[in-house]
């Protein structure tokens, strides 16, 4: 019988790929009897010298962490005294926190063999109870050249104004702020050279309770004098004497800090200066002190250009011109030009310096622009042959 020559030549290749899946499997056999076993790599020890690990309340040892001095590069020895050490730091670092009866305990372990290689330290931290204030004693010395009442009153309002009373928890932050605070109510009103003579803090850890005690010496009471500039090269004083009393800082009144910086605000706004400083020198007579005004003139002219564009107007360019100090006139002007494909537009201003009289000093304003005409969508663009013909608006405005 004789067969197929297509039915033959089917039989012989499955026949071969009988065969090559055989071999193919026994390679693989032999290659996976030969393959090494490759373990897991084993976890990398660690290389740091000892761990510190802090048992304490939640709000406490992020404190500890932060704040303990501890060195990461030490030997047996150094690491020995640093546990020593750590419980006295770290009721140390408590009373900060007003908690002045902390208990602290600090122990090392020995090393484990995949540990750090000097062993771990444990810091356990018990708080205890946090003091509070008790007595508040706050007094103000007297001055010969003032009347007794005087001192009473500055005393009258330390306490009125204390920021730390009876009864409040103490921290030595809240201790640091309030006497700053009764510093400050001195040296910004009335009395800038005024100093804390002695201050005290007296813990009674039995009753958990901390006594304060503040002595300022308020210094003599200060008055403004006479305004004195310095730096001035286009400008006369005169106008920054008067810019200055408008702020309040008047010869005669009694300082205050706020006057002093809402004139330096004044000026430095003003535009014609790129610094300035006001202040009193403290050093000297407190009767009717110089007022010392320190500034540097801005450059005469400044200009900025500008280059843009949009999808609704196209390209656009603009420049402006700021002109501090024209020629006899001493006005200051600021010009805007800013062109686009369909609008144009003008703005100048004109600024006179503050004169010898009250009140504020006059401005004029010139605007000119194309309006755009009426649309319900915002993509229209103004049809005008004359971008420039446009109503052009003047005022007079007091700055």
């Amino acid at each position: 019988m004789t067969r197929p020559h297509g039915a033959q030549d089917g039989w012989q290749r499955r026949a071969w790929a009988c065969v090559f899946a055989c071999a193919l499997g026994a390679l693989a056999g032999v290659a996976h009897a030969q393959a090494p076993q490759v373990a897991a790599p084993a976890p990398a020890a660690d290389d740091s010298r000892f761990a510190l690990r802090i048992q304490a309340p939640a709000e406490f040892a992020g404190l500890l962490q932060k704040h303990l001095n501890i060195l990461a590069d030490l030997n047996a020895t150094e690491l020995q005294r640093l546990v020593s050490e750590l419980p006295a730091d770290a009721r140390q670092l408590m009373g900060t926190q007003g908690h002045f009866s902390a208990h602290a305990t600090a122990t090392l372990s020995a090393p484990a063999p995949s540990g750090p290689l000097l062993g771990d330290i444990t810091l356990v931290l018990e708080p205890g109870p946090q003091a509070r204030v008790g007595n508040v004693v706050l007094a103000v010395l007297p001055r010969a050249d003032e009347p007794p009442d005087h001192t009473a009153a500055m005393e009258s309002r330390l306490r009125s104004s204390w920021t730390l009373p009876s009864g409040q928890a103490f921290t030595q932050a809240a201790w640091d702020d309030a006497k700053a605070a009764a510093l400050r109510a001195f040296t910004q009103t009335g009395h800038p050279a005024a100093s804390l003579q002695g201050s005290l803090a007296d813990v009674e850890a039995d009753t958990h309770t901390v006594n304060l005690a503040l002595e300022i010496d308020p210094g003599p009471a200060f008055t403004f004098g006479n305004v004195q500039v310095e730096g001035l090269q286009r400008y006369e004083a005169d106008w920054v004497s008067h810019m200055v009393e408008l702020s309040g800082v008047v010869p005669g009144s009694s300082y205050d800090l706020s006057k002093l910086q809402s004139a330096q605000q004044r000026l430095a706004q003003s535009g014609y200066f790129e610094s300035v400083f006001v202040y009193v020198d403290t050093d000297g007579p407190a009767h009717r002190t110089p007022v010392r005004v320190k500034v540097r003139e801005a450059l005469r002219h400044k200009w900025v250009l500008g280059v843009g564009g949009s999808t609704d107007n196209g390209a656009r360019i603009s420049a402006e011109h700021h002109w501090r100090q024209i020629p006899w006139l001493n006005w200051s002007s600021h010009t805007k030009v800013k062109l686009e494909r369909d609008h144009r537009t003008l703005e100048a201003d004109l600024r006179s310096p503050v004169g010898p009289w009250p009140g504020p000093r006059p401005a004029v304003r010139m605007t000119t622009a194309p309006s755009p005409p009426a649309s319900s969508t915002g993509w229209a663009r103004p049809k005008t042959k004359n971008p420039w013909t446009a109503p052009i608006s003047c005022s007079s405005t007091a700055l």
